[in-house]
């Protein structure tokens, strides 16, 4: 796919609904179905659903609060099945599962977590989570009964600093993680085994800056959200610079997802003013 030459098709947000009221708002991840679109929202820290067609307000999931049913801060999430959300709950501290259509808490996962951040299921239901707090800077993995089965908190001879992205590689079984706050991004096997990084380079094109949300397409090249340069970057399989998504301008782009059609979505806003969008792009 040549990803320089994307055709913009749709953009969702950026308007106020009323004043100072944004359909989007402070918006950090994203994932997509056939119909509908689903961010998690730092102002209202729970999940959003939006038409993907429209792009108009459907629902919340998750009401604030410490109980298990209760969201306290939606981070990353990741479809489970046909139906479920898995939910990161950044300060609830517990990764949680809910039903896409009616918004119900269905379980938790049994583990403690500490500042879980984002999740990602395998085409098996394994299961990946990134964990930010200090004192547990790493990747876990858990098998299809739940039961933790690997973690790595290292990359090579590099500590994480902080996986706050992570998806997992159906196409190559394999995990692409996003170190922020370390400029990496960090390849592994699906039981955790270093492969590689890409990070820094002498080359500009080439060179991240604060990398956040990534996403892999079905030849295995490997798009990431570069915030520090306003950008999103595609790299092949082997961590090869190939060229920039082009079609339109970002402003802080924090997560990329490929819908089911095929299309790009990006979620990108301007943290001063409040608004967040995503902009939807064809290649």
């Amino acid at each position: 796919m040549e990803y320089s030459t994307a055709k913009l098709v749709q953009k969702i947000g950026e308007e106020e609904i009323n004043e100072g009221d944004f359909l989007l708002s402070q918006c950090q991840h994203l994932i997509a179905d056939d119909d509908t679109i689903y961010v998690s929202t730092v102002i209202n820290r729970n999940i959003r659903a939006i038409d993907a067609k429209s792009g108009q307000f459907k629902r919340d999931i998750g009401e604030i609060g410490f109980s298990d049913e209760n969201i306290n801060m939606a981070a990353g999430m990741a479809f489970f099945g046909d139906n479920l959300i898995m939910v990161a709950d950044l300060n609830g501290n517990k990764v949680q599962y809910h039903d896409k259509i009616t918004g119900n808490y269905v379980k938790k996962i049994d583990a403690d977590f500490y500042f879980p951040a984002c999740v990602s299921v395998s085409k098996s239901n394994n299961v990946y989570i990134g964990e930010v707090g200090d004192m547990n800077k790493k990747i876990r993995c858990f098998n299809t009964e739940l039961v933790e089965v690997c973690s790595a908190a290292v990359a090579g001879d590099r500590s994480l600093t902080g996986i706050n992205y992570l998806v997992h590689d159906n196409f190559n079984n394999r995990v692409i993680a996003s170190d922020s706050d370390d400029g990496f991004v960090h390849v592994f096997s699906s039981n955790l085994e270093h492969i590689f990084s890409i990070s820094e380079d002498d080359s500009d094109s080439r060179q991240l800056n604060n990398p956040s949300g990534v996403a892999v397409d079905k030849d295995g090249n490997i798009l990431i959200c570069d915030l520090g340069n306003n950008a999103v970057k595609v790299f092949d399989k082997n961590g090869k610079f190939l060229s920039e998504l082009g079609g339109s301008s970002f402003i802080n782009p924090y997560d990329v997802f490929f819908s089911v059609n095929g299309n790009v979505l990006v979620l990108d806003g301007d943290g001063i003013s409040g608004w967040s969008r995503i902009q939807v792009f064809k290649v």
